[in-house]
Protein backbone atom coordinates (compact mmCIF):
# COMPACT_ATOMS: atom_id res chain seq x y z
CA UNK A 1 0.00 0.00 0.00
CA UNK A 2 2.65 2.41 0.97
CA UNK A 3 4.57 2.06 -2.74
CA UNK A 4 1.02 2.53 -4.11
CA UNK A 5 0.60 5.89 -2.16
CA UNK A 6 3.97 6.75 -3.29
CA UNK A 7 3.85 6.40 -6.83
CA UNK A 8 0.63 8.95 -6.51
CA UNK A 9 1.01 12.66 -7.53
CA UNK A 10 -0.21 15.30 -4.97
CA UNK A 11 -3.19 15.51 -6.78
CA UNK A 12 -4.22 12.29 -7.02
CA UNK A 13 -3.55 12.06 -3.09
CA UNK A 14 -6.12 14.42 -3.15
CA UNK A 15 -8.60 13.07 -5.34
CA UNK A 16 -8.42 9.93 -3.65
CA UNK A 17 -8.64 12.11 0.41
CA UNK A 18 -12.15 13.90 -0.95
CA UNK A 19 -13.19 10.57 -2.13
CA UNK A 20 -13.09 9.14 0.79
CA UNK A 21 -14.64 12.06 2.72
CA UNK A 22 -17.35 12.31 0.33
CA UNK A 23 -18.57 8.55 1.80
CA UNK A 24 -19.07 9.87 5.48
CA UNK A 25 -21.32 11.73 6.62
CA UNK A 26 -20.59 15.46 8.62
CA UNK A 27 -21.92 15.48 12.02
CA UNK A 28 -24.31 18.05 12.10
CA UNK A 29 -27.78 19.03 12.63
CA UNK A 30 -30.33 18.54 10.05
CA UNK A 31 -34.09 18.69 8.69
CA UNK A 32 -35.19 15.67 7.87
CA UNK A 33 -37.27 15.11 4.53
CA UNK A 34 -39.74 11.59 4.32
CA UNK A 35 -40.72 10.39 1.54
CA UNK A 36 -44.14 9.03 1.48
CA UNK A 37 -42.63 5.64 1.02
CA UNK A 38 -40.54 6.35 3.94
CA UNK A 39 -43.47 7.65 6.09
CA UNK A 40 -45.81 5.06 5.62
CA UNK A 41 -42.92 2.76 7.09
CA UNK A 42 -42.41 4.20 10.10
CA UNK A 43 -45.44 1.96 11.45
CA UNK A 44 -43.77 -1.03 10.18
CA UNK A 45 -42.48 -3.01 12.96
CA UNK A 46 -39.42 -4.48 10.99
CA UNK A 47 -38.63 -0.60 9.87
CA UNK A 48 -39.44 1.86 12.69
CA UNK A 49 -37.01 1.34 15.68
CA UNK A 50 -34.30 1.79 13.28
CA UNK A 51 -35.99 4.67 11.19
CA UNK A 52 -37.01 6.29 14.05
CA UNK A 53 -32.99 6.21 15.68
CA UNK A 54 -31.81 7.17 12.30
CA UNK A 55 -34.04 10.25 11.96
CA UNK A 56 -33.36 11.34 15.80
CA UNK A 57 -29.50 10.95 15.25
CA UNK A 58 -29.62 13.59 12.08
CA UNK A 59 -31.62 15.97 13.45
CA UNK A 60 -29.67 16.13 16.82
CA UNK A 61 -26.43 16.13 14.30
CA UNK A 62 -24.72 12.95 15.60
CA UNK A 63 -22.84 10.67 13.62
CA UNK A 64 -23.73 8.58 11.42
CA UNK A 65 -21.00 6.69 10.33
CA UNK A 66 -22.05 3.28 12.60
CA UNK A 67 -25.27 2.80 9.95
CA UNK A 68 -22.50 2.93 7.00
CA UNK A 69 -21.50 0.35 4.85
CA UNK A 70 -18.00 -0.91 6.60
CA UNK A 71 -16.11 0.32 3.27
CA UNK A 72 -15.61 3.68 4.67
CA UNK A 73 -12.94 2.39 6.96
CA UNK A 74 -11.15 1.98 3.45
CA UNK A 75 -9.66 5.45 1.52
CA UNK A 76 -8.18 3.54 -0.58
CA UNK A 77 -7.53 0.10 -2.03
CA UNK A 78 -5.23 -0.54 -5.10
CA UNK A 79 -7.20 -1.90 -8.70
CA UNK A 80 -6.57 -5.14 -9.62
CA UNK A 81 -7.28 -6.02 -13.12
CA UNK A 82 -9.09 -9.09 -11.79
CA UNK A 83 -11.58 -7.08 -9.51
CA UNK A 84 -14.05 -4.62 -11.29
CA UNK A 85 -14.55 -0.90 -10.09
CA UNK A 86 -17.77 -2.32 -8.81
CA UNK A 87 -16.02 -4.72 -6.24
CA UNK A 88 -13.69 -2.09 -4.73
CA UNK A 89 -14.65 -1.53 -0.98
CA UNK A 90 -12.90 2.29 -1.26
CA UNK A 91 -15.60 3.47 -4.12
CA UNK A 92 -18.93 3.67 -3.57
CA UNK A 93 -20.15 3.76 -7.08
CA UNK A 94 -24.12 4.64 -6.52
CA UNK A 95 -22.95 7.76 -4.28
CA UNK A 96 -20.39 9.06 -6.97
CA UNK A 97 -23.16 8.67 -9.65
CA UNK A 98 -26.08 9.90 -8.02
CA UNK A 99 -25.29 11.34 -4.47
CA UNK A 100 -27.54 8.60 -2.57
CA UNK A 101 -26.17 6.91 0.38
CA UNK A 102 -27.33 3.95 1.75
CA UNK A 103 -27.88 3.26 5.49
CA UNK A 104 -28.01 -0.17 6.86
CA UNK A 105 -31.57 -0.22 8.94
CA UNK A 106 -30.37 -1.84 12.45
CA UNK A 107 -30.04 -0.38 15.67
CA UNK A 108 -27.99 -3.65 17.31
CA UNK A 109 -24.22 -2.10 16.84
CA UNK A 110 -21.49 -4.63 16.70
CA UNK A 111 -18.33 -4.58 18.50
CA UNK A 112 -16.44 -2.64 15.58
CA UNK A 113 -18.88 -0.06 16.14
CA UNK A 114 -21.21 -0.65 12.89
CA UNK A 115 -24.69 -2.04 12.78
CA UNK A 116 -25.61 -4.84 11.91
CA UNK A 117 -25.47 -5.47 8.33
CA UNK A 118 -28.25 -6.52 6.65
CA UNK A 119 -31.41 -5.85 4.13
CA UNK A 120 -33.25 -3.43 4.04
CA UNK A 121 -31.20 -0.54 3.47
CA UNK A 122 -32.39 3.56 3.69
CA UNK A 123 -31.42 5.23 0.88
CA UNK A 124 -31.31 9.16 1.63
CA UNK A 125 -29.39 12.38 0.17
CA UNK A 126 -27.39 14.46 2.78
CA UNK A 127 -27.15 17.94 1.74
CA UNK A 128 -25.56 20.78 4.49
CA UNK A 129 -29.20 21.77 6.36
CA UNK A 130 -31.28 18.90 5.16
CA UNK A 131 -31.35 14.54 4.74
CA UNK A 132 -34.11 13.72 2.24
CA UNK A 133 -34.94 10.04 3.05
CA UNK A 134 -35.90 8.45 -0.40
CA UNK A 135 -36.77 4.76 0.07
CA UNK A 136 -36.41 1.32 1.75
CA UNK A 137 -34.81 -1.27 -0.41
CA UNK A 138 -32.25 -4.35 -0.68
CA UNK A 139 -28.87 -4.89 -2.20
CA UNK A 140 -30.18 -4.88 -5.51
CA UNK A 141 -31.10 -1.53 -5.71
CA UNK A 142 -27.80 -0.18 -6.48
CA UNK A 143 -29.42 1.44 -10.09
CA UNK A 144 -32.75 1.38 -8.76
CA UNK A 145 -34.92 3.93 -11.46
CA UNK A 146 -37.60 4.26 -8.62
CA UNK A 147 -35.52 5.78 -6.74
CA UNK A 148 -34.90 9.02 -8.82
CA UNK A 149 -38.33 9.34 -9.60
CA UNK A 150 -38.86 9.50 -5.61
CA UNK A 151 -36.24 12.21 -5.69
CA UNK A 152 -37.87 14.01 -9.06
CA UNK A 153 -40.78 13.50 -8.23
CA UNK A 154 -41.18 14.32 -3.88
CA UNK A 155 -37.93 16.67 -3.88
CA UNK A 156 -38.32 19.00 -6.77
CA UNK A 157 -35.98 21.60 -4.69
CA UNK A 158 -33.27 19.12 -2.88
CA UNK A 159 -30.88 20.54 -5.10
CA UNK A 160 -29.77 17.08 -5.71
CA UNK A 161 -30.43 16.74 -9.64
CA UNK A 162 -30.65 19.16 -12.61
CA UNK A 163 -33.38 19.47 -14.55
CA UNK A 164 -32.43 20.28 -18.72
CA UNK A 165 -35.33 22.56 -19.66
CA UNK A 166 -36.43 23.09 -23.18
CA UNK A 167 -35.84 18.95 -23.89
CA UNK A 168 -38.84 17.28 -25.09
CA UNK A 169 -37.70 13.94 -24.83
CA UNK A 170 -34.93 11.47 -24.67
CA UNK A 171 -33.87 8.92 -27.64
CA UNK A 172 -33.61 6.01 -24.53
CA UNK A 173 -35.35 6.31 -21.39
CA UNK A 174 -33.15 3.80 -19.18
CA UNK A 175 -34.48 1.00 -17.24
CA UNK A 176 -32.71 -0.78 -14.16
CA UNK A 177 -30.46 -2.95 -16.27
CA UNK A 178 -29.90 -0.05 -18.53
CA UNK A 179 -28.76 2.00 -15.77
CA UNK A 180 -26.83 -0.93 -14.12
CA UNK A 181 -25.04 -0.98 -17.87
CA UNK A 182 -24.14 2.67 -17.50
CA UNK A 183 -22.82 2.29 -13.73
CA UNK A 184 -20.52 -0.09 -14.81
CA UNK A 185 -18.79 1.94 -17.30
CA UNK A 186 -19.22 4.37 -15.01
CA UNK A 187 -20.97 6.52 -17.63
CA UNK A 188 -23.60 9.62 -16.61
CA UNK A 189 -26.19 9.48 -18.10
CA UNK A 190 -29.57 12.09 -18.29
CA UNK A 191 -33.40 10.16 -17.42
CA UNK A 192 -36.56 11.12 -18.39
CA UNK A 193 -38.50 11.19 -15.51
CA UNK A 194 -42.32 12.19 -15.10
CA UNK A 195 -41.95 14.24 -18.05
CA UNK A 196 -38.53 15.96 -16.82
CA UNK A 197 -34.51 15.35 -18.30
CA UNK A 198 -33.27 15.04 -15.52
CA UNK A 199 -28.99 14.19 -14.12
CA UNK A 200 -27.98 13.64 -10.73
CA UNK A 201 -25.86 16.63 -9.50
CA UNK A 202 -23.33 14.28 -8.30
CA UNK A 203 -21.15 12.43 -11.24
CA UNK A 204 -18.77 9.97 -11.67
CA UNK A 205 -15.50 9.76 -13.15
CA UNK A 206 -13.92 7.03 -15.48
CA UNK A 207 -11.99 6.09 -12.72
CA UNK A 208 -14.92 5.65 -10.57
CA UNK A 209 -14.91 8.36 -7.52
CA UNK A 210 -17.03 10.99 -7.60
CA UNK A 211 -16.39 14.51 -9.72
CA UNK A 212 -16.84 16.74 -6.76
CA UNK A 213 -13.10 15.22 -5.88
CA UNK A 214 -11.63 15.93 -8.67
CA UNK A 215 -13.40 19.58 -8.31
CA UNK A 216 -12.17 19.68 -4.66
CA UNK A 217 -8.69 19.03 -5.35
CA UNK A 218 -8.20 21.63 -7.94
CA UNK A 219 -9.72 23.77 -5.86
CA UNK A 220 -7.43 23.03 -2.90
CA UNK A 221 -4.43 23.07 -5.09
CA UNK A 222 -5.15 26.50 -6.29
CA UNK A 223 -6.14 27.72 -2.72
CA UNK A 224 -2.59 26.07 -1.49
CA UNK A 225 -0.40 28.74 -4.08
CA UNK A 226 -2.35 31.36 -3.12
CA UNK A 227 -1.23 30.86 0.25
CA UNK A 228 2.20 30.85 -0.72
CA UNK A 229 2.07 33.66 -3.30
CA UNK A 230 0.50 35.43 -0.43
CA UNK A 231 3.36 34.71 2.29
CA UNK A 232 5.95 35.88 -1.05
CA UNK A 233 4.23 38.57 -1.57
CA UNK A 234 2.78 39.75 1.23
CA UNK A 235 3.19 38.28 4.62
CA UNK A 236 2.22 41.08 6.75
CA UNK A 237 -1.33 39.99 5.72
CA UNK A 238 -0.57 36.25 6.59
CA UNK A 239 1.60 37.54 10.49
CA UNK A 240 -1.28 39.92 11.24
CA UNK A 241 -4.11 37.86 10.96
CA UNK A 242 -1.61 34.87 13.21
CA UNK A 243 -1.35 37.79 15.51
CA UNK A 244 -5.04 38.66 15.63
CA UNK A 245 -5.85 35.51 16.96
CA UNK A 246 -2.76 34.40 19.18
CA UNK A 247 -0.91 37.62 19.94
CA UNK A 248 2.00 35.74 18.60
CA UNK A 249 3.98 35.23 15.52
CA UNK A 250 7.66 32.88 15.81
CA UNK A 251 10.68 34.66 13.87
CA UNK A 252 10.93 31.23 11.89
CA UNK A 253 7.45 30.47 11.10
CA UNK A 254 6.62 26.78 9.94
CA UNK A 255 3.91 26.42 7.70
CA UNK A 256 2.78 22.45 6.91
CA UNK A 257 -0.01 21.28 4.96
CA UNK A 258 -2.69 19.30 7.33
CA UNK A 259 -5.99 17.63 7.06
CA UNK A 260 -7.74 17.73 9.98
CA UNK A 261 -10.38 15.45 11.87
CA UNK A 262 -12.67 18.27 12.57
CA UNK A 263 -11.32 21.63 10.93
CA UNK A 264 -10.35 20.08 7.19
CA UNK A 265 -7.70 20.89 4.99
CA UNK A 266 -5.50 23.69 5.23
CA UNK A 267 -2.31 25.04 6.07
CA UNK A 268 -0.93 24.71 9.68
CA UNK A 269 2.10 26.94 11.37
CA UNK A 270 3.05 24.49 14.11
CA UNK A 271 4.72 26.89 16.54
CA UNK A 272 2.15 29.80 17.15
CA UNK A 273 -0.75 26.76 16.50
CA UNK A 274 -2.63 28.40 13.78
CA UNK A 275 -5.03 26.79 11.56
CA UNK A 276 -5.43 28.50 7.74
CA UNK A 277 -8.68 26.75 6.85
CA UNK A 278 -8.54 26.19 2.84
CA UNK A 279 -11.66 24.04 2.78
CA UNK A 280 -13.62 24.56 -0.89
Amino acid sequence: MTTYLDSKTTHSLLVIYHNWSCRLVSAQPRTVHLSSFVADKLTDIRFSKALASIILDTQAGYPLTKYLSRGVKEAVSPPRKDKPVSRRRDLDLMLNSWGIHHLHLSTEVEPDGFVSRDDPLLFAIFKEHDAYLLDIGDHGSWTSRRLLEILVQEFPNSGAFHVFNGVSGLSENHDDNSLETLRKKRVNSASWIYGKAIIPNAGITLAGTTIAATRDSDMLLEAVENFEQTWAQNPAQIKDMVWSAQKFFPEDPEFIFECHETAGVGIYETKSKTFFSLAP
